[in-house]
């Protein structure tokens, strides 16, 4: 940068701020912003802004940065810049950005976030249909952002009136029908995103994700730029675990609509779950980059440093988002996790307040809140927030909010307590195996092996391919000295462990899963060699090379 450059950028950060409070800056402050973000920040600091709550910290660890300078060194400013020079510099930066997006070269964003994983396709047409969006010429010229790809198709009344009746029909419990009615839509509206959406969110529903995949194919076909139907294609092989291919479809997304911010969170939070903290934050910087007024990213990228364990700047992320959306459930939800765990309880529980506050039915937050108060030996105000989180979303709750529940009373020992939540929990969700699994083992432990057998085996009828069903089930015979009936349960188990563990390799899943999925195989052989397998002096494989040798019912490792 020339000096005159930078002259002119400190003239136009001289100009009066913004009125609106939420977005006043100082001129120091929006020149740091700018410069940092042509990659020639200085080393100073801007002050911090003052967080809702009381929750700013009142130290800061040598080294870390405050909100406003942090925030500039990882995007542009907001709508908080001064008028004038800076804000073309934003804009051509911002341009810049979606240029190098649509000509497939993305800077951070094509080195980081490389695929290096073979990719698996469902049939040649997959491979067509990612190479189907051709970018624009080099001089396309970008305007204001936008939240998604316009939809183009105007809707006519008749269409209004097609679509009320199949979610007519879709609100009173008949998905079939009411796919069938969108089908019929589609023969007369087949460019429409929005009806292909709805008729794969039935499909969805359906769990028939073959099908789901399907209407994403067709739907491509006719509406090839819209970057909504990329992304929901990419969040069902990110659902079914195709981490490599669910890459593939959400840089397709990026090239469709590169100023959607949801694409950023989804995948940004695929790489943070998948334990990759780098290409996470490389991902969530560059969305807020282009949409730095989105609450949801900022939350997201606060979770992430809060997991990365910078506490301060995650606070300050929160609180920033706070300050755009003052009763999002989920922003209160995440600060009260970063308080709890820096021991600040009276802060969480305000909070967590605010919270379901906002949002009654936030189920997070009331596990939360139990989990907090359980924590603190609040036994009787944890039950009565447990009590009170399984009463929302019409009396369902959700799964971790019964199971968190039963287990705590089952720990203080009040076990009939613990399987009168369990069977509440098992008439709400009666083929969630977590929950027959828990029962199950609580019946047992009450000496009841009749109904711990009959849950058990609800629980292979809901998930016959998970190992550690069969593992659970095989225990139990032993314990009950039916060894033939542990025995089949075993081998039964260890071939599952060996299909999951093929599949996990093959859908380019995560070394930590890997490795998981490996330890699960590993178990379930050595399970199967106590039941008596090869009692004689036989050898079982256990997986990653490792040899089990069983010798008058002994293990020992085969060297």
């Amino acid at each position: 940068m020339t000096h005159s450059q930078t002259r002119s950028i400190a003239h136009a950060c001289s100009s009066r701020p913004s009125r609106n409070p939420l977005h006043r800056m100082s001129g120091r402050t929006v020149l740091l912003s700018t410069l940092a973000c042509l990659g020639t920040a200085t080393a100073f600091m801007a002050p911090a802004p003052t967080l809702p709550l009381g929750l700013r910290s009142s130290t800061r660890t040598a080294g870390t940065p405050s909100s406003c300078a942090a925030r500039s060194m990882m995007r542009l400013p907001g709508p908080h810049a001064a008028a004038g020079s800076s804000v073309a510099l934003r804009e051509a930066a911002a341009n810049q950005l979606l240029l190098r997006y649509r000509a497939g070269r993305t800077g951070l964003l094509a080195t980081s976030c490389a695929v290096k994983t073979k990719v698996s396709f469902e049939n040649d047409f997959d491979r067509e249909t990612l190479s189907t969006l051709s970018p624009p010429s080099a001089g396309t010229r970008f305007v204001a952002p936008t939240s998604a790809a316009p939809d183009l198709v105007e809707e006519d009344s008749s269409m209004k009136m097609r679509m009320a009746e199949a979610k007519e029909v879709q609100r009173r419990g008949d998905l079939k029908g009411a796919a069938l009615l969108v089908d019929g839509i589609l023969e007369d509206f087949p460019d429409h995103g929005k009806v292909w959406m709805r008729r794969f969110k039935l499909a969805q529903k359906q769990r028939a994700f073959s099908e789901a995949r399907d209407v994403i194919r067709r739907a491509l076909k006719h509406v090839p730029g819209n970057a909504i139907l990329w992304q929901a294609w990419a969040d069902l092989e990110k659902s079914l675990g195709r981490y490599a291919v669910a890459r593939r479809l959400y840089r397709k997304g990026l090239e469709a609509n590169p100023r959607l911010p949801s694409l950023y969170n989804s995948w940004g939070c695929m790489e943070r779950d998948l334990g990759d903290v780098s290409k996470a934050r490389t991902l969530l910087r560059e969305g807020l980059m282009l949409a730095p007024n989105s609450a949801r990213l900022l939350q997201s990228l606060g979770v992430l440093e809060d997991v990365a364990g910078n506490a301060d700047l995650s606070r300050s992320l929160l609180g920033e988002g706070l300050l755009l959306e003052p009763h999002n459930a989920f922003l209160h939800h995440a600060l009260a996790v970063l308080e709890f765990k820096q021991g600040r309880l009276g802060h969480a529980r305000e909070s967590l307040r605010r919270a379901l506050s906002a949002d009654k039915d936030h189920t997070k937050g009331w596990l939360a809140w139990a989990q907090l108060e359980e924590a603190a030996g609040n036994v009787n105000v944890a039950r009565e927030k447990y009590r009170e989180g399984c009463k929302a979303r019409g009396g369902r709750g959700t799964v971790q909010l019964w199971q968190s529940w039963a287990r705590m009373e089952e720990k203080g020992g009040n076990e009939r307590a613990a399987l009168e939540v369990y069977q509440q929990a098992t008439k709400l969700y009666p083929r969630d195996v977590r929950l027959l699994l828990e029962m199950a083992k609580l019946h047992e432990k009450r000496g009841d092996i009749h109904k711990a057998l009959t849950a058990l085996e609800k629980a292979v009828a809901g998930d016959k391919y998970n190992p550690y069903v069969y593992q659970v089930l095989g225990q139990m015979q032993l314990r009950q000295l039916r060894v033939d009936a542990a025995r089949e349960a075993f081998s039964e188990g260890v071939k599952m462990a060996e299909l999951r563990l093929r599949s996990m390799r093959g859908r380019g899943a995560s070394a930590k899963q890997l490795e998981g999925g490996k330890q699960q195989e590993q178990e379930a052989a050595k399970s199967l060699a106590v039941a008596g397998v090869g009692a004689r002096g036989g050898v079982v494989r256990a997986g990653g090379g490792e040899m089990v040798r069983v010798r008058s019912g002994r293990i020992g490792s085969a060297r």
